[in-house]
């Protein structure tokens, strides 16, 4: 995939078209908008993961592609970037939307060698955000029915 598909790519998993949906189905932003920290912390299945550590996971993984982007390449660690989430909720948020505009700064102004180099990396962070985020949804509304 070349450079523009790889931001288009990002932009509709992320963003979404103008009715806020990406190729999949909602985009990340649509699934994650008016979720409250009550709702975020939430465990409604037990030893699941809330959608706070879903987010904070998956933001382990965007964080590593941009970063190897800049000419700094890292692994996401031991915890695989399951770690406790952020608290609030609104700054983890927050930190995803931050992190969506760097990974399209450093697709676009990223070396064509080193954009080579990681090509592996972004197509496997899009096919685990999609996977991931998409577990907001039931999660949420297994929350409701538990209350």
């Amino acid at each position: 995939m070349d450079r523009a598909g790889w931001i288009g790519l990002f932009t509709r998993i992320h963003d979404g078209d103008d009715e806020g949906e990406a190729y999949h189905g909602p985009a990340t932003r649509t699934i994650l908008a008016g979720i409250d920290d009550a709702t975020a912390s939430a465990r409604p299945i037990p030893g699941g993961h809330t959608i706070a550590e879903i987010v904070q996971h998956v933001l382990a993984w965007r964080e590593m592609v941009a970063d190897g982007l800049a000419g700094a390449p890292r692994e996401v660690g031991e915890d695989d970037g399951w770690r406790p989430a952020e608290k609030p909720w609104p700054d983890l948020v927050a930190r995803l939307a931050a992190n969506q505009r760097a990974l399209l700064d450093r697709l676009a102004s990223a070396p064509e060698e080193r954009l080579a180099r990681h090509a592996a990396r972004p197509r496997l962070v899009v096919h685990h955000e999609r996977h991931h985020i998409r577990q907001g949804p039931p999660l949420r509304r297994a929350g409701k029915d538990r209350t």
